[in-house]
């Protein structure tokens, strides 16, 4: 456990990313947060580096990377990269290490796409397939170049060979950006948004069983839930489009989606709602299963809290969220953002 008292340090820890080495190590990644935290080096967040020899069991911090936040590891052969916002620049930027995981280059060498007005994203898995990498992301910033949370986010794909130096701009195709749209959503439900607003953000790279790559995003559409939406990236890989709405009751908050190869399903990991009037509810973590990423099934309950508090406590202030999974073998390995009281 990677700990931080946030009553005393107001410093806290968040966006886990999970990753296992060639050699059968793990890595996990994740940002540091809070008003007490001061960057290394300019910026606004830095992200820690953990290795881990025996599976899980014990963790030690072997890097921090700096002005860099909401980041995913993946590899490439024996190289690493984390993919994340550079938080001096706001712009989409990746770091790689060849030393699996020990140093890093810095967000500055590494800046893919200097066209978004404003980087956003969450560590959501990285797809890598048929020869390419796909990175889902969002720009902050509508068409006119204004931020306002959620309501102007846009979803955007970046895609690159897998072979390429993926430092470089020049190696990324980016798709055009596509924003929310309430239409796409039920007429006959009240949809508020949450304190953020309505509208969708922190999607996933999936790749359909025919080979067609989708965007999986969060929808934030409060009271209502329990919604994800489904955009369609071209063969071509530039055109960006929207597919569908979809019923995935993890959907309301930050879930990961992968592919089990062992069972021919995908398997996304997130929040559920088990009581009525709490919308943000996050304290209970389940994964849900389909065949086709249209139809989705519960699987299990992965962690659920039993603390004996007061209702309103438990729902404001506990929860197993922002997860990240792998599945070895017959074991799920999953980090999670926790909060347990203050």
């Amino acid at each position: 456990v990677q700990y931080s008292d946030v009553s005393s340090l107001n410093i806290s820890l968040g966006s886990p990313s999970i990753l296992r080495l060639p050699d059968g190590n793990l890595l996990c990644s994740y940002d540091y947060n809070g008003k007490g935290y001061k960057p290394v080096s300019g910026g606004t967040n830095d992200t820690g580096v953990c290795l881990s020899i025996d599976q899980g069991k014990t963790w030690v911090q072997i890097a921090l990377v700096e002005k860099l936040m909401w980041a995913s590891l993946f590899c490439v052969e024996d190289t690493v990269y984390l993919v994340g916002r550079d938080t001096a620049t706001a712009k989409l930027a990746i770091v790689r290490s060849d030393d699996a995981g020990r140093t890093w280059t810095d967000t500055s060498q590494g800046q893919i796409d200097l066209t978004v007005g404003s980087a956003h994203r969450a560590p959501t898995p990285v797809v890598i397939a048929d020869g390419w990498v796909y990175i889902a992301c969002e720009d902050s910033c509508n068409a006119a170049g204004i931020a306002q949370n959620v309501p102007t986010k846009r979803a955007y794909m970046m895609s690159a060979p897998v072979d390429a130096d993926l430092l470089r701009a020049s190696s990324w195709t980016k798709s055009n950006c596509v924003s929310f749209d309430p239409e796409w959503l039920d007429p006959s439900l009240y949809y508020g948004g949450s304190n953020t607003g309505l509208g969708f953000y922190e999607g996933n790279a999936v790749r359909g069983k025919d080979g067609t790559m989708y965007i999986i995003l969060r929808v934030d559409s409060d009271p209502a839930y329990g919604l994800a939406c489904m955009l369609k990236l071209s063969e071509d890989r530039t055109a960006l489009t929207f597919e569908r709405m979809l019923e995935l009751p993890v959907g309301k908050d930050k879930f990961a989606i992968r592919y089990d190869e062992t069972s021919g399903k995908y398997l996304a990991i997130g929040n559920v709602k088990t009581t009525d009037g709490f919308p943000t509810q996050r304290n209970v973590l389940a994964m849900y299963a389909s065949e086709d990423l249209v139809h989705w099934s519960y699987a299990a309950t992965l962690i659920s809290d039993n603390t004996l508090a007061m209702l309103e406590d438990l729902m404001q202030n506990y929860g197993y969220q922002y997860p990240d999974f792998l599945i070895v073998g017959d074991d799920l390995l999953l980090v999670v953002r926790e909060a347990s009281g203050n």
